[in-house]
């Protein structure tokens, strides 16, 4: 009889050590599964328009400044000058002491095969003033200097200007060609400004209407001494990101709305611009799907070994109190049709809503350890309640898989009460005499 014991023991730890094998592999599917889906989102991006990164608008001038250097040298006759024209190219940029960006993200959802992408479409107005007129004439200091500026340009730079569906510049309230490129071999827009005939004094405004395409997130450089950026969208599932969260936002089920502010005194991103360095002080938004099917199946999965392992110790329970002799390959049976569980899941959600998806794989394993649990136990009712438990286990974890605050704790809790009953069932079982009732 120990013999039998030992090997039934052994059976069974084969039987753990297939399972956990299988959810291993189906785990590494769902993995496979969501890179595939990430580069479906880098081709959407390639061939559409990538996440998008706005910078400006700012006020720019190339340059070219020529002088004369003296170099002296010591030599058999005495000091020698040799003299050399010098010659750099640089740029000037001027950022606006406000800056007001108001948008929309339009959601749109394109399929490339199985997978689903999010891009949007933000109509987006832009409005920047500058107190006064920048003055953006320098003048050479150095010997025999001359110095050459091109005609100052409003520029914007955008990460992908493929995104760029239609731009309209006002300086002034005049309309101003916008011509492609920010002008030094960047991407983005730029438009040459009339060379000012008043006072330098005067303020000076430029206003931007754009229609941008772009791919899963909009972020914006806040280069100005003063920012202010509201944007809405119907997205219900926005993830807030860069160095500044917003100030004030509403998320409900009908979209969000958020606003920014940021000022010079947070924000090293104007000294940035103006001197053409490169800037992490940036604001942004991304249209998530946290309940996309194939992270609620990577999460289901975290809970898979222990709802087998619940549901076989379940099994066990059944098989010790009611005195049946269950094979550690009818134990594997069971586990692999809560396994198969987790695969119908995936291949389902993949052509069905997640909601349908869930409750087809879920009454097909119920259905089937119903109809396989009649044959262990010789009757019915005993097929018919493991079928049913294991449907309340999935149902259960269908509510924690959709709670995106409280999963961990509700998961938790259930954990916690399903051991209670197990332990509550199994306080009376004498586990030497392998299932006879203790003495009172």
């Amino acid at each position: 009889m120990r013999r039998e014991a030992w090997a039934k023991a052994l059976g069974l730890m084969a039987v753990g050590l297939g399972l956990t094998m299988v959810l291993a592999r189906i785990d590494w599917l769902v993995n496979e599964r969501q890179a595939r889906q990430q580069s479906a989102q880098e081709e959407v991006a390639q061939a559409t328009a990538g996440p998008q990164l706005i910078a400006g608008p700012y006020l720019r001038r190339d340059c070219t400044e020529e002088w004369t250097a003296v170099e002296t040298t010591e030599g058999d006759r005495g000091k020698v000058e040799r003299r050399s024209r010098q010659r750099r190219d640089f740029a000037l940029r001027s950022t606006p002491a406000s800056l007001q960006v108001q948008g929309e993200l339009k959601p749109q959802q394109l399929e490339r095969g199985l997978f689903k992408v999010n891009t949007f479409v933000a109509p987006l107005q832009l409005s920047a003033v500058w107190d006064t007129t920048p003055d953006l004439n320098p003048r050479s200091d150095k010997l025999e200097g001359s110095m050459r500026c091109g005609p100052m340009a409003l520029a914007l730079d955008v990460s992908d200007a493929r995104g760029l569906r239609s731009v309209s510049v006002l300086a002034q309230g005049s309309a101003l060609p916008a011509r492609p490129g920010n002008g030094s071999g960047g991407a983005g827009l730029h438009a040459l400004l009339p060379t000012p005939t008043g006072s330098t004094e005067a303020p000076l405004q430029v206003d931007l209407r754009l229609e941008l395409l772009g791919t899963e997130s909009l972020r914006l450089l806040p280069a100005a001494n003063a920012v202010q950026a509201q944007v809405r969208s119907p997205w219900p599932h926005p993830s807030f990101h860069g160095r500044f969260l917003p100030v004030d936002r509403s998320v409900s089920d009908s979209g969000f709305a958020a606003t920014w502010r940021v000022t010079e005194l947070a924000s090293s991103a104007a000294a940035d611009l103006r001197h053409g360095r490169a800037s992490e002080d940036v604001l942004g938004v991304s249209l998530i799907d946290p309940v996309n099917p194939y992270s609620l199946s990577d999460r289901a999965l975290k809970y898979g070994f222990l709802f087998i392992a619940l549901t076989l110790a379940a099994v066990m329970l059944a098989e010790l109190i009611g005195r049946h002799r269950l094979h550690p390959v009818q134990y594997g049976f069971v586990g692999l049709a809560l396994a198969m569980f987790f695969l119908l899941l995936l291949a389902l959600s993949e052509h069905l809503a997640f909601g349908l998806a869930y409750a087809l794989a879920a009454a097909a394993a119920s259905a089937l350890l119903a109809h396989y649990g009649r044959g262990l136990f010789g009757h019915w009712r005993g097929g018919l309640g493991l079928g049913a438990g294991v449907g309340l286990l999935y149902g259960a974890l269908y509510v924690v898989l959709n709670l995106e605050k409280a999963s961990l704790l509700l998961g938790t809790l259930l954990l916690f009460a399903l051991l209670a009953a197990a332990m509550r069932a199994t306080r009376d079982v004498d586990w030497y005499r392998l299932g006879q009732p203790a003495a009172h």
